[in-house]
């Protein structure tokens, strides 16, 4: 999720590089300041953080953070944590994956380049699981604990059982087994 509904006119790399440019960008501590007045937000002050949380999933609280830049005419749009890591590293990976997963820790040493499927993998457990556990759900109908694991986009079953604990040491056994195959 990097471009919103903008004209895009420059590559990504120009488009960060003036971020950069027209923002105080503190890498270490994972913020980045106004450091002039933006025609289209005067009231904002030079110093004060830029941008605002958008929400990025429904279903959790944790917020990431939104950065625009008006230049030249033109509207741009990027999150805080690609315009830090594009100024600490040069280059703005595909995925940045927020390693202790809160989304506004955008401190350098919490960012790091990540596929989709690592980014996957450190994702916390949803607020509607009921078992605390990624892959283990209560099967309703036959009053078991369902265990199951994804792997190269199939959902692959488990097994069902009596007890939670059971279920939970399965999914881990296959995530050695099936994971470990995807590295």
């Amino acid at each position: 999720m990097f471009w919103f509904n903008f004209i895009i006119v420059m590559n990504k790399d120009k488009i960060l590089q003036l971020f950069i440019d027209n923002y105080e960008v503190i890498p270490s501590q994972g913020v980045i300041l106004h450091k002039k007045i933006q025609k289209f937000m005067p009231w904002i002050k030079i110093g004060d953080r830029a941008g605002c949380l958008i929400k990025s999933d429904k279903s959790r609280s944790d917020k990431y953070r939104r950065i625009t830049l008006s230049f030249e005419g033109s509207r741009y749009a990027a999150m805080e944590h690609q315009v830090i890591f594009y100024a600490e590293h040069g280059f703005c990976p595909k995925v940045i994956d927020h390693i202790n997963r809160d989304k506004g820790d955008n401190r350098i040493s919490n960012l790091r380049e990540s596929c989709s499927l690592t980014n996957k993998w450190n994702r916390g457990v949803s607020i509607t699981n009921k078992s605390g556990t990624n892959g283990v759900s209560w099967d309703k109908p036959r009053k078991k604990w369902r265990a199951s694991i994804c792997c190269n986009n199939k959902r692959i079953n488990i097994g069902r059982f009596k007890d939670k604990n059971e279920a939970i040491i399965a999914r881990k056994k296959a995530e050695e087994k099936y994971w470990a195959l995807q590295d």
